[in-house]
């Protein structure tokens, strides 16, 4: 079951890195607008504060959008490729890139929080 995991999560990997190139920072695709637009009337109505984790960021679309309410953001994704165009698109100081999976426990400088909001897109 480990070696399945293993193997579905590397190939995974190498789909988004290899997609990596076909992101632009000023655009939003792979994501259509309509999907866009349906986030951000839901993050308007649901407005996340306080400290969110965001899954499997990818080239940062909707990274940009949680953002805006987060106090801090901590975006989580396997390909270094998506992350660079993630941290171009998102300039923020309360924003944080890390590259891993999920199952690695990130440590910041301050004390472990738990984030009060998760996130995950996927296209």
């Amino acid at each position: 079951m480990a070696d399945e995991l293993e193997e579905l999560l590397s190939e995974q990997v190498a789909y988004y890195r290899a997609l990596a190139p076909k992101c632009e920072v000023n655009s939003p695709w792979p994501y259509d607008t309509a999907s866009c637009a349906a986030l951000s009337a839901a993050l308007d109505e649901f407005q996340p504060r306080g400290d969110v984790l965001e899954f499997a960021c990818g080239p940062g679309v909707w990274t940009e959008n949680l953002a805006a309410y987060a106090s801090r953001l901590d975006a989580l994704d396997f390909s270094p490729e998506m992350l660079a165009i993630a941290s171009a698109r998102v300039r923020q100081e309360h924003v944080n890139f890390i590259q891993g999976g999920g199952r690695e426990r990130v440590r910041t400088a301050t004390r472990p929080r738990r984030p009060r909001f998760r996130a995950h897109s996927c296209p």
